[in-house]
């Protein structure tokens, strides 16, 4: 026999079911849609809903949650759809199919992730969904919903109704699982609660389930004084799957301390309310019971009838919990294997996104491994093309001596002699030798490069040769270009002014000026180039 297996499968949706209603109310969270019409239609259908859940009609209760579901997804009234959804599992539950209630609560949370801002509606959606996995057997599972569900009424607005439905969830899994006190306890605050609020249809759902706990632990008189309290509450006069439940708990209580025979009325009257409102386990409850009865009472013939239907409907709300809970399993594994690639995909991308970094770093270092050494090469030709300027410097100072007066004579013709092979010369050597010379009278006597706007052009002008000619010679008969080659000669005169002003009394700018150079920046960097030293050092060295 399975007499007490399913007591705690079903007791908890009428609580639910009128707390969602309860909750949402009428539409006061969609009053601004445009569509005016559309909402009046949706307020409509929630009354229905509510009126005829009330009354126990559940067939058109399901009616009215088809309506209110295609008219709020057609409208996009996502919480009034979800409602919808909500209402239609309910009936799914109510009758059997808890594949189907599974995959419309399911269908429910992921239209709720649209409007996150709404916990409450995902709150309702839990409540419920917790319920079928009670119902399946699923408790565990059923239990941290319910949690969750407690967890965040306490971080937002909490809801008495809602709290109860979550407590009373908590109660009849921890009672399958032979945790009675903890579920005695559970069942005590939603009736407290209930009691609170004056709500009629918490208190009987409460005084239902602790008379169950009661009977589990064969305490009959005190099962019977329960439902007896609970069948005087006016809400347990309505033929609802409420008093369906209480009048099987009164007839299992009869069965033990009682009449046989009034037990199998109140089974007999179980059944026929189940049967009318589409209640297939409180039927097969009521006919696992009236086997025993009849047996009792050697009614062989009612017996084999009932045990007859009983297999029947077992094995069919087997079936139908078999099919839902393989469902709900290939769900989260799906869940799972998403939430596995989502992350396999991260890592993909976490590691192109190293392997991009790789290359930029490996592009980077070439990068700069080619400007350092670029830096490098021109650091060392830089230091080449100083050196020999400063020996170039040196040797056109040496070249030269001063009289007693500091006024520079020519020397002897320079050691550097004219570099064969100029592209595209036009001067014979002769001309060559010519024009160096003459260039080399006009540098000592004329001093042109005292002029601190001097051009290579104005210079050729003064000797009378081309610009052209004039780049020739200074490039292959000194190896120097046009700026250096007069910059050395600023340079000799700035030495020359410096060694003869012992007074020093002169500061720097003077000499650079007196010198040819324009700034003192340019000075100082020239004067360093061609001699090692910066102004400052030199006339320290020499004044030592």
């Amino acid at each position: 026999m399975l007499t007490i297996t399913y007591f705690y499968v079903y007791k908890i949706l009428p609580l639910i079911f009128i707390v969602f209603l309860m909750t949402y109310g009428h539409s006061q969270e969609f009053s601004n849609q445009k569509d005016s019409l559309a909402v009046a239609r949706v307020n409509h259908y929630m009354s229905k809903l509510q009126l005829e859940y009330k009354d126990g009609n559940y067939a058109r209760h399901k009616l009215y949650s088809d309506s209110l579901y295609t008219i709020a997804k057609e409208k996009n009234l996502p919480k009034f759809q979800i409602l919808g959804m909500v209402n239609q599992a309910v009936f799914h539950n109510n009758s059997g199919e808890q594949e189907k209630s599974i995959r419309l609560y399911r269908d429910a949370l992921t239209l709720a992730e649209d409007i996150p801002e709404d916990y409450r509606t995902k709150i309702i959606v839990l409540v419920n969904l917790g319920n079928v996995y009670t119902n399946i057997e699923s408790h565990e599972k059923a239990i941290a919903i319910m949690n969750e569900v407690l967890s965040m009424l306490d971080n937002h607005e909490d809801n008495p109704k809602i709290r109860a439905a979550a407590y009373n969830g908590l109660a009849n899994n921890h009672e399958s699982l032979g945790e009675t006190e903890t579920s005695l306890s559970f069942h005590l605050k939603s009736k407290k609660l209930g009691e609170d609020i004056e709500n009629e249809s918490i208190v009987v759902t409460a005084l239902s389930n602790i008379s169950d706990t009661y009977l589990r632990l064969e305490e009959y008189e005190k099962a019977r004084e329960h439902i007896n309290n609970a069948l005087s509450i006016p809400y347990a006069q309505k033929p609802t799957k409420q008093r369906a439940w209480l009048l099987l708990n009164r007839g299992i209580a009869e069965q033990h301390i009682g009449s046989n025979t009034n037990a199998i009325t109140y089974f007999i009257e179980a059944k026929e309310l189940a049967v009318a409102k589409g209640l297939p386990e409180i039927e097969m409850e009521a006919y696992d019971h009236l086997v025993t009865a009849y047996e009792k009472n050697n009614d062989l013939e009612n017996k084999r009838v009932a045990y007859e239907k009983f297999l029947s409907l077992q094995n069919s709300i087997l079936e139908n919990r078999q099919s839902a809970t393989k469902m709900d399993l290939k769900q989260d594994i799906a869940a799972r294997d998403n939430i596995i690639k989502s992350k396999e995909s991260i890592i993909t991308k976490l590691l192109e996104n190293k392997n991009r970094l790789l290359l930029w770093s490996i592009a980077i270092a070439c990068i700069l491994g080619i400007v350092s050494f670029s830096f490098f090469l021109n650091k060392k030709k830089y230091q080449r093309e100083r050196e020999l300027l400063q020996e170039q410097f040196a040797s056109l100072r040496n070249n030269y001596q001063y009289k007693s007066d500091n006024t520079i004579l020519e020397d002897v013709e320079p050691s550097i002699t004219r570099t064969p092979g100029y592209k595209n010369s036009s001067l014979t050597e002769e001309d060559f030798a010519k024009y160096k010379a003459l260039l080399l009278h006009h540098m000592t006597t004329e001093k042109p490069y005292l002029n601190n706007e001097l051009s290579q052009s104005d210079l050729a002008n003064e000797l009378g040769i081309s610009s052209h000619h004039l780049s020739e010679i200074l490039n292959s008969g000194f190896n120097q270009n046009f700026y250096n080659f007069i910059n050395s000669y600023r340079v000799l005169e700035a030495q020359k002014l410096m060694d003869n002003d012992t007074t020093k009394e002169f500061k720097i700018l003077a000499f650079a000026f007196d010198a040819g150079f324009k700034s003192k920046t340019s000075f100082n960097r020239v004067f360093k180039n061609h001699t090692g030293l910066t102004p400052s050092e030199y006339r320290k060295k020499t004044k030592s």
